[in-house]
C-alpha cells in the first residue's frame, strides 16, 4: 500500500457545531434561493404588465418559491456531510422500522393533527385580532391539491426531517439531555419557518418528531408522521375549500376554547401513554454523550439569528398593510 496515499476517514455522528452551521447554512441558503426566485420572476411579472400584487398567485411563481427550501435544505444536507467528512449513517435514516412503529407513526399524526388543530385556531384567532395579517392554505381545485400534497407534504417530510431532525438533533443529543435537545431542536424548527402564526404549532410538531425519531431510533420514522401531518392539512384545506365549511364565527365562543384545552390536554395523556406502554419495550436510540462539552457557539448563534428573522417577519406583516 502507498504510504503517501491518505485514507479517507469519515466520522459517524455529528455534534452541536453540526447543529448550529447546518441550521444557519439552510437558512441562509434558502434566504438567496428565495430571493433570487423572487428577482427573477418579478422581472417577468413586469415584463409582462402583471399587476402588483398578483405575482403571488400566478403558479409559475408558487411552484419555485415553494422549491426554495426544499433545494437549499437538501443541498445543504449533502454538501455539509461530503465537506465535514461525515457518513450519511449519522442521520440514522434506517428505512426498516417495522410495520407496527409505521402505524404507531401514523397515528401519532393523527392524535397531533386533530387534537392541536382546535387550540392553533384559537390561537389563529386571536393573531386576527391583534391585526396579523395571516396566511391560508387555498386549494380549490384537485390539481393543486395534488400539487400542494408534493410541495407541501411530501418535500418538507423529506428535506426538513434530513436538516433538523436527521442533523441538528442528533447534533445536540451529543452535548444535551434527550429531553433538552428535543426542545431546542423544536424551538430551531419553529424558528425557522420565521412566522408568528407558524410558530406554536411546529414548535409542539418540532418535539414530538424529535420524540418519534428518539423513541424509534430513525429520522425516517419522524417523516413519516412529518408527511401524515402534512397530507391531512393540504387534505383538510381542499375539503374545506370545495365544500365551503368554514370556522369563522366558531373560535370566537367560550365552548370553543374549552374544547381546544381539553383536546390538547388529551394530546399529552396519549403520547404520554404510547411513551410508557409501546415505546418503553422498544430499543431506543442511545447516544454517547460527550462528557462536559458545552453547546457550540454556532448554535446560540443560529438561536439569535432565528429569533432576529422572526422579529423582523413579524415586523413587516403588521407594517406591509
Amino acid at each position: 500500500m502507498d504510504e503517501n496515499k491518505q485514507i479517507s476517514f469519515r466520522r459517524n455522528y455529528y455534534t452541536s457545531d453540526d447543529s448550529g452551521k447546518v441550521f444557519l447554512v439552510a437558512i441562509f441558503s434558502t434566504f438567496l434561493l428565495a430571493f433570487f426566485v423572487s428577482l427573477v420572476c418579478g422581472a417577468i411579472a413586469s415584463a409582462i404588465g402583471l399587476a402588483e400584487g398578483e405575482l403571488s398567485k400566478q403558479i409559475w411563481y408558487l411552484i419555485p418559491a415553494s422549491l426554495s427550501a426544499p433545494i437549499a435544505f437538501t443541498a445543504t444536507f449533502f454538501l455539509y456531510n461530503n465537506i465535514a467528512k461525515i457518513g450519511f449513517s449519522a442521520a440514522n435514516i434506517k428505512v426498516k422500522i417495522g410495520w407496527k412503529n409505521t402505524l404507531i407513526c401514523i397515528l401519532v399524526a393523527l392524535i397531533a393533527l386533530f387534537g392541536l388543530q382546535p387550540f392553533i385556531f384559537c390561537v389563529d384567532y386571536v393573531l386576527g385580532l391583534i391585526g396579523y395579517d395571516l396566511t391560508l392554505l387555498s386549494v380549490n381545485t384537485f390539481g393543486k391539491f395534488v400539487l400542494y400534497t408534493f410541495l407541501s407534504a411530501l418535500l418538507p417530510a423529506i428535506c426538513e426531517e434530513l436538516i433538523f431532525r436527521g442533523i441538528v438533533l442528533s447534533g445536540l443529543r451529543k452535548s444535551l439531555s434527550d429531553g433538552k435537545a428535543i426542545v431546542l431542536s423544536a424551538l430551531l424548527f419553529a424558528l425557522m419557518h420565521g412566522s408568528l402564526q407558524q410558530l406554536i404549532y411546529p414548535f409542539i410538531l418540532g418535539m414530538i418528531l424529535a420524540w418519534v425519531v428518539v423513541r424509534t431510533g430513525s429520522t425516517f420514522a419522524s417523516m413519516i408522521v412529518h408527511f401524515v401531518n402534512n397530507f391531512l392539512v393540504v387534505l383538510m384545506a381542499y375539503i374545506s375549500t370545495v365544500a365551503g365549511w368554514s370556522l369563522d364565527g366558531i373560535t370566537s365562543n367560550w365552548w370553543f376554547w374549552i374544547i381546544a384545552v381539553v383536546l390538547l390536554a388529551i394530546v399529552g395523556v396519549a403520547l404520554w401513554l404510547l411513551d410508557k406502554f409501546y415505546f418503553k419495550h422498544k430499543n431506543q436510540m442511545e447516544v454517547e454523550k460527550f462528557e462536559g462539552s458545552r453547546l457550540s457557539l454556532f448554535v446560540w448563534i443560529a438561536i439569535i439569528v432565528g429569533i432576529i428573522l422572526l422579529v423582523l417577519s413579524i415586523i413587516m406583516n403588521f407594517t406591509a398593510k
